[in-house]
Parts: C-alpha cells; structure tokens; sequence
C-alpha cells in the first residue's frame, strides 16, 4: 500500500474506531460549491459509495461526483502500485458494493435514487512543476466501468462478490456484464515506472 493511500486508510480506520459510521461518512459539503443545485445529489452519492477518505482542502479538486440529468460520474484518484486486475477488483466492489461496509454502492444508489447510470474513473494525477497550480486537468483516466440501471437489475451479485473475493476475474466480469469497461494497461505502466523512479 503506497503514501497517499496508507495514509488516509490508517486515518479513516481510527476515526470509524472512535466514533463509528456517522463521522466516517460524513462530507465537506464546501468541496462543491454551496449553490450548487445538485449538491445534496452529489453528497448522497459520495455516501452510497464511501470512496473519499482524504477530506479538503487535501483532496484533489479532481475527485468529484458529475451529475448531468439521470446520469452520474465518479472520479477518484487512485494510488499506482497495485496490479491491473487488483485495481479491477477495487473497482467492482467499490462501484457495486461500496468501499466500506456503510456504504452500499450502486445496487443502493438505484434503490433509492432515480439515477438510471452510474461511472466510476479511477485516474493518476502527476504532480504540478514548481510554480504550477492544482489543476482537475492533471487528471488522467487509466479506468472507466459504467453500470446502468437495467444491466444491474439482472446483475449476478454474488458471481461479482466472488471475483472480488478471490482477487481475479473482476476485469472479465465486468467486460461480460457492465455497459462499459476500460483498462489503459499501458499508460498504467507508464506512470507506475515513472512513479518508481523517484
């Protein structure tokens, strides 16, 4: 488990020690902007899948939640180190199920919301030259998956659950079973080298 990711995980798991799932997902509501009227929306999602341990002003302006009509995307910043499928794997069970055991997913997002699709990104962001600001366009998509409502509907959820238990396959299943999936395998290798190198 590399920096960025270990140290938020260590820093969720003891404030979910202390005071339990209410502070866990609780959400800077000021990361968006307060008048913004999809706002409540977007929190809701957040909630459904619990992917945002790093808060603001630490978490990037990149990782945000999209909502255009009945459609929502999710980008999150993903730390490099992991193989391809594993990072698959995350994917599945953070998109269907949830990242923690409070959230849900997107089998609750469609319980209990009218969204009829949902995307999850997962990306890398390089980090800015000195001088440069933070920018959402330093973030770079190495992974997209997109379930819609009526492909979830049918959804084996325990051939999902499975994959994910079993660290592989996740790739496989959700070519078979999603509306979209993508893995830049490539640029994946990429930033990982230039990430090792320094």
């Amino acid at each position: 488990m590399t920096g960025r990711l270990a140290a938020s995980v260590v820093g969720v798991f003891a404030v979910i020690a202390v005071t339990g799932p209410a502070m866990a997902e609780k959400t800077e509501p000021h990361f968006y902007s307060p008048d913004d009227p999809a706002l409540k929306q977007k929190l809701q999602v957040e909630s459904f899948l619990g992917l945002f341990f790093i808060k603001p002003p630490r978490r990037h302006v990149a990782e945000t939640v999209e909502i255009r009509r009945d459609r929502v995307s999710v980008r999150y910043w993903y730390s490099l180190g992991p193989q391809p499928e594993a990072v698959a794997c995350d994917g599945l069970k953070w998109l269907l199920f949830g990242r923690h055991q409070w959230a849900g997913g997107a089998r609750k997002l469609f319980e209990e919301t009218e969204h009829e699709e949902i995307t999850l990104e997962f990306g890398h962001v390089s980090k800015p030259r000195q001088g440069q600001d933070i920018d959402a366009r330093d973030f770079r998509s190495f992974m997209e998956t997109r379930i819609s409502r009526r492909k979830a509907e049918t959804l084996d959820y325990s051939e999902a659950n499975q994959a994910v238990e079993a660290g592989e396959g996740c790739m496989a299943f959700m070519r078979r079973n999603f509306d979209r999936f993508r893995f830049d395998a490539r640029f994946y290798r990429q930033e990982l080298k230039k990430h090792n190198r320094r």
